[in-house]
């Protein structure tokens, strides 16, 4: 999504009083998640709407004091970092930046991940 869908999308769910959600895992896109976020609490101010971002992963000490600022609830995606963070290097910018809307390398497991299987009620056993 470009920032212009990205402020449509937010501005609409906002004024109609949802809280929004929206995947975003690297500093690029959870900036541009913030900044919609900022102008649609701008616009129609609501200290109670607590947006979210989803995975919320890679983030920067700006990225941070903006979450707070402005009342979002990241939910961070812990594993992807443990599983995944040698691959953020390849979608970087010279500056360290990810974007991770690029196609991510596919998944490897971890030799020492040890297996869960669900059984049919949703609980684990190993």
């Amino acid at each position: 999504m470009t920032q212009d869908q990205i402020h449509e999308a937010v501005d609409d769910a906002h004024s109609h009083s949802f809280q929004v959600g929206v995947h975003a895992n690297g500093d690029v896109t959870i900036d541009m998640v913030l900044k919609a976020y900022e102008r649609a609490l701008q616009k129609w101010p609501d200290p109670n709407r607590r947006h979210r971002i989803e995975h919320c992963t890679l983030v920067n000490p700006d990225l941070i004091r903006r979450i707070k600022a402005s009342g979002v609830i990241p939910t961070p995606f812990w594993t992807y970092v443990y599983y995944h963070g040698e691959k953020w290097t390849q979608h970087g910018d010279d500056e360290g930046r990810v974007d991770v809307r690029a196609p991510l390398v596919p998944r490897r497991r971890h030799p020492r991940a040890r297996r869960v299987r669900t059984t049919r009620r949703g609980r684990s056993s190993r």
